[in-house]
Parts: structure tokens; C-alpha cells; sequence
């Protein structure tokens, strides 16, 4: 995938007084794409295979690949903030994360007998998340965040299935793919991403965050 984005909120509950230990939930929505020219092999028979051409001609054609991912992620765990009484904080996270997977895939300039898009089979995956950044106090309310998240998003839940490209419908198969007789090893899926958003604090004023 060359391009991403993400979208997402969480909250965060304090479980000490001095703020340094809490709890995180969370949400985010995260797309991935890319466009790419592969090259497709395909030959004739005298019955007729459906990887002959429009022509009716064997031979090798050029194809854009359009590939789109969309992963919904829940998270749940905890936040530590090494000085929560300092305007400016440094924090780290570690979360448990629920993936639900979707997309689809298209494909330019495709010969006979193959289809020109399919979906991704929707299905879900248990990882986890490193989170690591700073904190900016701008006033009681309101504060800026940024920093460097880790998403490891496949770790329990891998399956496997055979797969068929004549098909509308294709499979995650991060377990392992099976087809033509043979078989590929798992898949371990994981992105890297820079993020920086704004805090809403919803403290009373007779505590806010860190004073």
C-alpha cells in the first residue's frame, strides 16, 4: 500500500490522583490504497480457456491493480504520562486492538474470463498498539497531541482458504493461501503512522489535568 490516512478519537480515564496511570478507550478508522501495473500471462486452448484474450490470442497484457483496504479499529488499555504536571508531556501507550477488515480490489484493461473488481470478504483480527508521543497543555480545556503509533493488527484470528482469482469474493487467508497446489506462508500485518489531533479536557475546574 502506498497511501493511507486515519481518522479516530479516544478517551482517556485517570486511575491514580496524580494522573500518571489511565485507562484508554478508542476508535479509528484507517484506508489504504494503491495503484500499480502487473503483468498478466495468459494462453488459449483448442476448448477455449477463459485466459484468452478479447482476440482470442495468448500472450502477456498490462494491468493497473487498484487495491483498497479499510480497517475499523477498536482499542482498550492503558496510558502512562511520565509529567503529568508539566504543560508539555510525554506519554506511551499500550493497547489491545479489534480490526474489522473491508474493501475491494479493481482492475484495469482485464482480459476475458477474469472479473474486473472483488471484494474483500469482511472479517475481524485481534492485535495490539504502541502509541508514543506528546502532550500540549494550551489551557484548562483544551490541549494539541502528536506522535508515533504502531499497529500490529493480525496477531490471533488468522485463517486460511484456497483461493480462486475467478471469483467476486476474496478471502484475508493471512494464515497461509492455498492454490494451484501450492501453499504461501502467513501474513503478518502492521502499519506505522504519525498522528496529531487536539484534547478536549472534561475535568472539573476544581482539577484539571495535571494541576
Amino acid at each position: 500500500m502506498k497511501m493511507a490516512y486515519s481518522i479516530g478519537a479516544r478517551g482517556i480515564l485517570a486511575l491514580k490522583k496524580n494522573h500518571k496511570l489511565n485507562l484508554t478507550l478508542g476508535l479509528n478508522y484507517s484506508a489504504f490504497s494503491n495503484k500499480q501495473e502487473v503483468i498478466n500471462i495468459y494462453a488459449t486452448s483448442s476448448g477455449g480457456t477463459a485466459w484468452q484474450d478479447r482476440a482470442g490470442e495468448g500472450g502477456t497484457a498490462t494491468i493497473t491493480f487498484h487495491p483498497k483496504v479499510n480497517i475499523i479499529t477498536l482499542s482498550a488499555g492503558l496510558d502512562y504520562k511520565f509529567k503529568p504536571k508539566a504543560k508539555l508531556d510525554p506519554f506511551a501507550d499500550i493497547e489491545l486492538t479489534v480490526n474489522y477488515f473491508t474493501g475491494n480490489f479493481s482492475f484495469d484493461q482485464i482480459s476475458n474470463g477474469i472479473y474486473s473488481t472483488a471484494d474483500l470478504s469482511s472479517t475481524t483480527r485481534v492485535g495490539f498498539q504502541l502509541t508514543g508521543g506528546l502532550q500540549y497543555d494550551i489551557n484548562d480545556n483544551f490541549g494539541l497531541i502528536g506522535g508515533l503509533r504502531v499497529d500490529f493488527t493480525n496477531l490471533l484470528g488468522k485463517t486460511s482458504a484456497s483461493q480462486d482469482i475467478h471469483t467476486q469474493n476474496i478471502e484475508l487467508s493471512d494464515k497461509g493461501i492455498t492454490a494451484s497446489g501450492s501453499t504461501s506462508s502467513a501474513l503478518n500485518i502492521a502499519y506505522v503512522g504519525l498522528f496529531l489531533g487536539v484534547n478536549l479536557y472534561l475535568n472539573s475546574p476544581e482539577n484539571p489535568p495535571g494541576k
